[in-house]
């Protein structure tokens, strides 16, 4: 494993797809919030832990929901509430987050080759 990506697994559902420029540039577009996370600042979010951790604890499923397990150079900003990830601000590059790869996912835990 490459030693500069150090910090996660982290998970991270696709909404708006993307995913072949994702698996090309290995990068995650920060984006404005639409959930309890809500708010205008471009971030990338993501839940910490792995895929199998969240699919128990939120009962993630379905062949048509997506799901990226990444690594990151750095870690999620502070201050998340309880398993959360964010990225924002001087964090990003050009409004992106730099990753690691580890594997996508659909909601049923089906690994999908890219």
């Amino acid at each position: 494993m490459d030693p500069i990506y150090k910090y996660g697994p982290y998970v991270h559902g696709l909404n708006k797809g993307g995913l072949p420029e994702i698996i090309i540039s290995s990068k995650l577009r920060g984006a404005a919030a639409s959930n309890h996370m809500s708010n205008n600042n471009p971030a990338v979010r993501a839940y910490e832990g792995s895929f199998e951790f969240h699919k128990k604890n939120k009962r993630w499923q379905g062949k048509h929901k997506i799901y990226i397990e990444f690594l990151t150079k750095q870690p999620s900003r502070s201050g998340m509430p309880p398993g959360g990830a964010e990225w924002t601000g001087s964090q990003l590059t050009n409004n992106h987050l730099e990753i690691k790869i580890l594997r996508v996912i659909n909601g049923d835990g089906e690994e999908l080759k890219p």
